[in-house]
């Protein structure tokens, strides 16, 4: 229906009527799928709305284009070389899907409707060759060539038949209009148009039986032909009707693929997200407990020494001996620490692994829901109301900080470590003035941050913050890495420094052995 050349006969019709002496006013887009033409005459103004539909061209008559600030910003002014050029005479090429509409600049506009290939064309002065298109993905089209064919043109609303030798045999006029199929033919010539002079052409053609015709095709793009409609008047004037409809139903088709698309993607994602989660809260469950490890580590603290990697002991848990991996640098007590510490992030991680679990399953299930309701929406209200539920469901809160660094806590203070130069950035920005600032000297590092505490700082903290600043920096493989130490009050950043970059009032330094304390 959408590409048949009935539909063309018919605009071809209702453009003569309308826009014949007019002059072009305006063409503008808001997309690359819509453009809108506005014409304007004594005591008239059309405008028309050329919208490509998955490429198939709708032609509907649309609203003024108003002239607002507004629409300037958005719109994009096609065919510039038309405005306030007047019509000279509308031509369909005959029973084909083309529209040629002439100016008195003597350019012309091609409306091509050739299914997915549909597009509009411009045409300059005596050129077979258009100089501009609408849809620009379209690349062949700049070698579409203006064919002088077989045409109705019309001429101060008088149409006139062009070009047109008369074909008495059905083999000639077959053909002639390939077009056509062989229902259309035998009906045409049932109907004499091919018998009769050229005012008669006209009359059959605007007076031919569409209610049989529709009966005889079975042809898609022909189906509104078999709905009761028996002549060309009434069949043109349910075309605006169909357009929208169909316009309607193809927006709410796409809408809805999408909608399903991206549940069904959501949906896949919860569901890896649930098996990972599992998987992890299964680990954590059956590995051996890192506090039980410090236990085993402060029970037997006697008998290791520092520099030992690994530590033979025996478990009182379950009455075997293990064997426990050890920091060299440290001593047994701060394993043990170090061990306690992990207990403490396992406890954490595992109430954020459940947290996390609960809330894709809950999202899994709600978004199951929603797929099963849009699968049988009938209409895009639906969708928007199925959509509008999503949206207000409660979001998932988190319970715990999330920081674009690395988070330490020792004896009570939170520690602070930059990840990259950004990063370095974005702690300096969140970090207050009287808290505690250090960097590695004289070497690329990362930036560290104690904050403040209602105390002072003690030096175990500050002697831990300062093994973690020469760790994170490229004097890590040094026996002793000296530290600055800043108020961070007495650090700034001058505007347009590279990341990370900053000057530093004022410090104290202090010498330490690298150390990670993961």
């Amino acid at each position: 229906m959408i590409s048949s050349h009935w539909t063309y006969y018919y605009w071809s019709e209702r453009f003569a009527s309308e826009i014949l002496g007019t002059y072009w006013q305006n063409a503008i887009s808001f997309s690359k799928d819509s453009l809108l033409v506005q014409f304007a005459g004594k005591n008239t103004q059309k405008v028309y709305e050329f919208k490509f539909i998955d490429g198939e061209l709708v032609i509907s008559e649309g609203n003024q284009i108003k002239n607002t600030s507004k629409t300037k910003q958005n719109a994009v002014v096609q065919f510039k070389e038309l405005v306030n050029q007047s019509v000279l005479n509308v031509e369909w090429s005959l029973f084909d899907r083309q529209i040629t509409i002439e100016f008195s600049n003597q350019y012309k506009l091609l409306i091509k409707g050739f299914g997915r290939y549909s597009n509009l064309l411009l045409y300059p002065p005596d050129q077979d060759l258009p100089d501009s298109i609408f849809r620009l993905n379209l690349k062949n089209d700049w070698e579409f060539k203006l064919q002088k064919s077989t045409a109705f043109v019309f001429v101060n609303s008088s149409r006139l038949l062009t070009d047109y030798n008369i074909c008495y045999t059905k083999n000639d006029f077959e053909n002639r209009f390939k077009s056509l199929n062989n229902n259309e033919i035998e009906l045409l010539f049932d109907d004499g148009f091919f018998k009769g002079d050229l005012g008669g052409q006209t009359t059959i053609l605007n007076n031919i039986d569409f209610y049989k015709l529709g009966k005889l095709t079975s042809r898609n793009d022909n189906l509104l032909l078999s709905k009761g409609v028996s002549s060309f008047q009434e069949w043109g004037s349910l075309l605006d009707d169909f357009f929208r409809s169909y316009s309607k139903k193809y927006f709410f088709n796409k809408k809805k693929s999408d909608v399903i698309g991206r549940l069904e993607k959501e949906i896949k994602v919860h569901r890896a997200q649930i098996k990972n989660l599992e998987a992890r809260i299964n680990e954590i469950s059956t590995r051996r407990s890192f506090r039980e490890l410090g236990d085993l580590l402060l029970t037997n603290a006697h008998s290791i020494k520092r520099g030992t990697s690994e530590a033979l002991v025996s478990d009182y848990f379950t009455g075997h001996r293990i064997r426990i991996k050890l920091n060299p640098d440290l001593t047994a007590a701060e394993n043990a620490e170090k061990y306690y510490r992990k207990a403490k992030n396992e406890s954490l991680e595992r109430a954020k692994f459940n947290e996390n679990l609960e809330f894709n399953q809950q999202a899994m299930n709600s978004k199951e829901v929603a797929l099963s309701q849009v699968l049988t929406a009938e209409n895009s209200k639906d969708l928007s109301l199925i959509e509008a539920s999503l949206k207000n469901r409660p979001q998932k809160e988190s319970k715990t900080k999330v920081f674009p660094y690395k988070f330490y806590e020792f004896q009570g203070f939170e520690v602070w470590v930059g990840k990259n130069a950004k990063s370095n950035d974005e702690l300096l920005r969140l970090s207050k003035k009287n808290d505690l600032w250090l960097h590695a000297l004289g070497v690329f590092g990362s930036h560290v941050i104690i904050r403040k505490k209602l105390r002072e700082y003690p030096k175990e903290v500050i002697r831990f913050a300062a093994e973690l600043a020469a760790f994170h920096s490229k004097g890590k493989h040094q026996g002793l890495q000296t530290v600055m130490v800043a108020e961070r009050k007495f650090v700034s950043k001058q505007k347009g420094a590279s990341a990370g970059m900053v000057n530093v009032l004022q410090f104290q330094s202090m010498d330490v052995e690298p150390k990670n304390h993961g």
